[in-house]
């Protein structure tokens, strides 16, 4: 038998096959976030559904400034045995209690002062919601992420259908019982959310043998972890999220809600990429640093660039039908942002996996200083390009930040790894080997 079908015995084989599922599980949930975008498009319009999206980019980013990355530290030091199975529930439960009532404070703060300059068209009474919905997204990824530093994989990816099911249902309830009410959709979603929050309480309390404790002891090392590379986190998620605010202040909710919905579809690429890195940082957290971990990664970072390429190029050939047929023709010049953010999707497909290595080699630093000149020059260039070319400007600057974030970060992997640019890009017989390989081993019965 050759060394590379020896391989496909090791936990590397595994991560491909646990990759392979978890991507049919993201094939689902692309489905239904479609669904989600498309019935708040076509109940709430483009002002309407500017307001929506903003809330919750409102609250996710509250979300990721307060939390610390937490959840990055629970994947670290469940994967380093830091903090045992027994111990994961309790201490999700712990931390969702802290840091809970620490994003709700910080919201009942804040919120005044994002509605009198950013969200005037809300009225307070939904603005309020977000107070319960911001907790209940950060319990979700707690769980989520306590549940991957297990490697559960199979209970995580099952649950995460499900919970967007339970919330595209509520939302759909909501929007047809109350005939678009904002109010009543934000209200019913957070009754979503509180279900899935029980349903991954109860799979972590089984995942943890049915026990409600922690080691004491191993929160301040998740906690020292997660700051260490929260300031990366960080930067990169305000990057992500702040163009939604600059266009609210220059422009219009209407503007921000086509804006949105060539995000949402450009975004769908980042499915893939996410299929991946769910797996990849745990798995990586787990190995020691060595050379075949290096070359490991490179091939993902291949296989990963490969669906990246296909999945855009097929967005780009179908983008615009697909949107005038989901959302409907006022949201036309949506196609025309997807297609400006195409290559830099591309390029964000390799950042987002040399984040994962960066993270799991323990060099939160330089991510920072990655992450804070990407932000810097992505918060210049929509200051400038916003005011002159709209939602387009807002696309022209994503892409360039993209493009220099993955350089950056491709520089740096090279440097630290010695590997060639030919040995991370090209393709050799055995990754067509392994490919095939891995299909049969996904398919094999048990």
């Amino acid at each position: 038998m050759s060394d590379h079908k020896k391989n496909l015995r090791t936990p590397q084989s595994k991560f491909s096959v646990d990759v392979f599922y978890i991507g049919i599980t993201k094939i689902f949930l692309i489905i239904l976030k479609i669904g989600m975008s498309v019935i708040t498009a076509r109940f709430l319009g483009t002002a309407g559904r500017g307001i929506f999206y903003s809330f919750f980019q409102a609250s996710g980013m509250t979300n990721t400034i307060f939390t610390i990355s937490i959840g990055e530290g629970l994947i670290y030091n469940i994967g380093r045995g830091k903090i045992k199975r027994e111990d994961a529930f309790g201490t999700v439960i712990s931390l969702a209690i802290f840091f809970g009532t620490l994003v709700a404070g910080v919201l009942f703060l804040i919120l005044p002062i994002i509605q009198e300059y950013l969200l005037q068209n809300i009225s307070s009474d939904s603005l309020m919601l977000a107070y319960f919905i911001a907790p209940a997204i950060m319990y979700e990824y707690f769980a989520n992420s306590a549940l991957r530093g297990l490697k559960i994989f199979s209970i995580a990816n099952k649950i995460s259908i499900t919970s967007r099911i339970t919330v595209l249902i509520s939302s759909c309830l909501a929007l047809y019982i109350y005939d678009g009410s904002l109010y009543h959709l934000f209200l019913w979603y957070w009754f979503g959310l509180l279900v899935n929050c029980l349903i991954y309480s109860f799979a972590l309390f089984y995942a943890s043998r049915f026990k409600l404790s922690f080691n004491v002891s191993s929160i301040p090392s998740t906690v020292r972890y997660s700051l260490r590379v929260h300031p990366a986190v960080l930067l990169t998620e305000l990057e992500y999220r702040l163009d939604i605010f600059i266009l609210l202040f220059f422009l219009d909710p209407a503007a921000v809600g086509i804006y949105s919905i060539g995000v949402t579809t450009a975004q769908l690429v980042w499915y893939a990429s996410n299929s991946v890195n769910s797996i990849f940082f745990p798995y990586l957290s787990s190995m020691e640093k060595s050379n075949s971990k290096n070359h490991f990664s490179a091939k993902v970072i291949r296989f990963n660039l490969l669906i990246n390429f296909l999945l855009v190029l097929m967005l780009c050939i179908f983008g615009s039908f697909l949107i005038d047929f989901l959302y409907g023709y006022e949201f036309s010049e949506s196609y025309f942002v997807l297609l400006i953010l195409a290559p830099g999707l591309l390029a964000d497909s390799i950042g987002r996996n040399l984040v994962s290595w960066l993270k799991a080699e323990g060099a939160p630093k330089i991510l920072s200083i990655i992450s804070i000149t990407s932000l810097v020059v992505n918060i210049i260039l929509n200051l400038i390009l916003i005011p002159n070319f709209g939602l387009y400007g807002a696309a022209i600057s994503s892409i360039i930040t993209y493009l220099l974030r993955a350089l950056a970060l491709l520089i740096v992997f090279q440097g630290l790894t010695n590997l060639s640019f030919k040995q991370i890009f090209f393709w050799s017989k055995t990754d067509y080997e392994y490919i095939g390989l891995v299909f049969k081993r996904a398919f094999k019965k048990k």
